[in-house]
Formats: C-alpha cells, structure tokens, sequence
C-alpha cells in the first residue's frame, strides 16, 4: 500500500521585505484571513514559517466528526 499523498510543492511567497504587519504572527494571520483559512500547523524556524492549511469548514467538520466518534466510544 503507498503511503503517499502525491506530489507536494513548497513556493517562496514572501520575505521580510513584505510583512504585513510588525511580527510574524500577524503577518501569518493577515495571509490566512486573505485565504480564509486555519493553520492546523505552524513550523517556524530563523529562516522561514511553514504553514499547513484548512479551509475553516473543513476544521469544523473534522472537529465536529471527531466529537461524534468520541461520544460513541464514551
């Protein structure tokens, strides 16, 4: 069984030149609320932030679904 997820790509979208704002958490929370979306990861290193997003519905469905599993294991 392949445990791949298929092809992935990493693109440089910005650089310290381009903040939107005065820190990197609010420079990564003006880019999610462009892109309407949620950080489900959030990798940050001195060189760069590696974000992995979700569409807001999608997290409240996975959260909703993962609610529903939990109450029929209790």
């Amino acid at each position: 069984m392949s445990r791949s997820l298929g092809k992935m790509s990493v693109y440089k979208l910005f650089n310290w030149r381009d903040s939107a704002a005065n820190t990197i958490q609010q420079t990564v929370q003006a880019f999610l609320e462009l892109g309407e979306a949620v950080a489900t990861r959030w990798i940050q290193t001195r060189k760069g932030v590696m974000l992995l997003q979700m569409v807001a519905a999608q997290v409240v469905n996975e959260l909703a679904v993962r609610s529903a599993e939990q109450s029929f294991a209790d």
